[in-house]
């Protein structure tokens, strides 16, 4: 299956196999740099979705989120955030 670009999203199918496992296409893995023992974080919410992710990208998300957060904090004093979406983040 050819895989295709949408709105900033690859977007592709994979099948998952009688043990669980669910082998990443190789033109993906190639796009995101994902190599054979490469470790990668599974993140889930009930239900919705499930995200693989590499652990230094989570690291550098977090890193990225906290200043986020001290430079509101320090330029808005005590207001409430809105609501973000991840995307703003990344």
């Amino acid at each position: 299956m050819k895989h295709r670009i949408c709105e900033g999203h690859l977007i592709g199918m994979s099948k998952v196999g009688g043990r669980g496992q669910v082998v990443i296409p190789k033109e993906m893995r190639d796009f995101f740099g994902i190599n054979a023992g490469d470790n990668l974080i599974i993140i889930g919410d009930e239900g919705e979705r499930i995200v693989l992710i590499k652990p230094e990208q989570l690291e550098e998300f977090a890193q990225k989120l906290l200043q986020s957060v001290k430079t509101i904090k320090s330029s808005k004093g005590t207001r409430f955030l809105k609501k973000t979406s991840i995307d703003n983040f990344a």
